[in-house]
């Protein structure tokens, strides 16, 4: 499970290293990280193994990328 969650966010980081790096193809990116962490956070809100994993990634993007 981890590792599955991982492996979108390694394809979302890598899709940014493209020489076309602007706002219009990093925002869907930014957008799918965030949609990512927040149905992790919520198929895990029951205290289980991986919530304080996906809390702990959900502060340090907010802190980041405040929405």
């Amino acid at each position: 499970m981890i590792e599955k969650f991982l492996a979108k966010l390694t394809m979302t980081t890598k899709a940014f290293y493209s020489t076309d790096n602007c706002l219009v193809f990093i925002l869907p990116g930014m957008y799918f990280a965030l949609h990512h962490f927040e149905a992790g956070k919520a198929a895990h809100h029951d205290g289980s193994f991986p919530s304080p994993m996906f809390n702990s990634g959900w502060s340090k993007f907010d802190k980041y990328y405040p929405h």
